[in-house]
């Protein structure tokens, strides 16, 4: 009896031991999954500057270009809204009304369409291209030869 009893001691103060090893494993385990996964948020977060900053640098260029072959619309194609005329944007520059003045910033492309710029800036971080005639746009600013593909 004796024997049967230190045998069952033995297997529980063991099964003890494999249970704590394999808490310890599955704790490590998940630790590293963490740690991967906020590694790879920061390079996430990392990639997205950059791309928004190329995105910045090149829609700046094209500002100061001033594109000659601009093609009148009267909207935004991106998010529908209208273009304010010239002068009501200089109202809104002199009056202070700087929200609304940034919202009416736009940027002609290469292509001649023109855009609003948050919408154009946000369109471009995601495409390098014009989301009307899908001319393709080099993006990082190392040369500003475009290819138009239909």
């Amino acid at each position: 009896m004796r024997d049967i009893f230190n045998t069952y001691k033995y297997k529980l103060e063991n099964k003890d031991s494999d249970n704590n090893a394999l808490l310890y494993t599955v704790l490590f385990i998940v630790v590293v999954i963490i740690l991967a996964a906020l590694l790879n948020q920061n390079k996430m977060k990392e990639q997205t500057s950059k791309q928004e900053d190329k995105v910045k640098d090149f829609l700046d260029k094209l500002k100061k270009r001033n594109n000659p072959k601009e093609i009148f619309t009267e909207s935004c194609i991106i998010c529908l809204g209208d273009f304010q005329s010239s002068e009501k944007i200089k109202e809104m520059e002199k009056s202070g009304d700087k929200e609304n003045f940034e919202k009416e910033d736009t940027s002609v492309l290469e292509c001649g369409h023109k855009f609003h710029r948050k919408c154009i800036a946000d369109w471009l971080k995601k495409e390098a291209n014009c989301p009307i005639c899908r001319m393709k746009f080099n993006i990082k600013g190392n040369d500003s030869n475009s290819n138009k593909q239909s």
